[in-house]
Parts: C-alpha cells; sequence; structure tokens
C-alpha cells in the first residue's frame, strides 16, 4: 500500500498536477489494484487454516503483477514525477496537434 499511503492524503491536491487523463488513469488503477491486493490478504488469511488458503496466492500474484506493471515499482515520488512529465509530453504533443489543425 506504499502508493496508497503517499497518494491517498494528497488526493485532493492531485487534481491541480496537470496531469493528463491517461496518468490520472493510471494513478486511479495504482490505487484500485493497491486496494484489491490488500482485500485479497485479508479474505486469504481468514482461510488460514484450510485448504483455500493457498488459492489466493495465484490471484493475488497476478494482482502485484499488474501493479507492477503500472508502477516500474518506482518510489512513488519518483512514480509522480514520471507521470508528470508523461503528462507533460502528451499537453505538448496535443496543443501542437491542435496548432497544426488551426494552419490547414
Amino acid at each position: 500500500m506504499k502508493y496508497t499511503k503517499h497518494f491517498g492524503p494528497k488526493a485532493k491536491n492531485l487534481e491541480h498536477l496537470n496531469l493528463s487523463k491517461g496518468q490520472f488513469q493510471r494513478l486511479r488503477n495504482i490505487l484500485n489494484l493497491e486496494a484489491a491486493i490488500l482485500g485479497l490478504n485479508k479474505v486469504k488469511y481468514a482461510y488460514k487454516e484450510e485448504t483455500q488458503y493457498y488459492l489466493y496466492d495465484i490471484v493475488i500474484f497476478k494482482e502485484n503483477l499488474k501493479l507492477t506493471s503500472l508502477t516500474g515499482n518506482l518510489d512513488p515520488i519518483q512514480l509522480l514525477d514520471e507521470m508528470i512529465k508523461i503528462s507533460n509530453s502528451e499537453h505538448i504533443h496535443n496543443s501542437s496537434l491542435v496548432n497544426n489543425n488551426l494552419n490547414v
């Protein structure tokens, strides 16, 4: 839950970071995956003394793979920096497309 702990208290301020729609959705997906993984682990431990306990390992592993693909295992601060850079380049790219369309 390292991303949720870092971004959760700052959620209201994240709107002011000017993240692109894609990067904002990426951030939401990261936070949702962490919540899902936490929930799966809680359910898993409810079955600690039963055979079902180990069935959750595969699902949790797959969810962790998704999380890793979204975060690259970056520190939350590094991840946010990356997302801001990507957003800025997307904003520049989109504004140049608009300008090109106006010149046509």
